[in-house]
């Protein structure tokens, strides 16, 4: 077999594909405070422009879909710092819905919200069975 092969096959994949942009995700700011008891509710509002949202720590029930505002027009992004749930975003829409996971034992998921400028902080969502 020649071996030249072994080094020229790489670098043409390099060259055809590029090369990765690999980034550093900086921590999301995390509140100053203790996290709050869970806050009964069905929806979330995330604030583009002034970097908030609403409320810190959601609290639901297995099942229920919640709503998510983004205001003003901006892209948001819900996600799980897990990996499993929850996970969503708006596209170009002022609003998306995600559904509560079922539960054996009432469980708190900790997730990121991306606002529009790529920066984000980190709030909660409690599910209850």
């Amino acid at each position: 077999m020649n071996k030249k092969i072994l080094i020229v096959l790489p670098l043409c994949m390099i060259t055809f594909y590029g090369t990765s942009k690999l980034a550093a995700q900086s921590p999301c700011e995390v509140p100053s405070r203790p996290m709050p008891t869970c806050q009964a509710g069905r929806t979330i509002t995330i604030n583009n422009e002034a970097h908030t949202y609403k409320p810190d720590n959601l609290c639901v029930t297995a099942g229920d879909v919640i709503r998510v505002n983004v205001t003003p027009s901006g892209t948001a992004t819900i996600r799980s710092k897990s990996g499993d749930w929850p996970n969503g975003s708006n596209g170009s829409e002022r609003s998306f819905t995600i559904t509560a996971p079922p539960v054996t034992a009432e469980t708190s998921y900790d997730y990121n919200v991306f606002f529009s400028d790529g920066s984000c902080k980190d709030p909660r969502i409690t599910v209850k069975k």
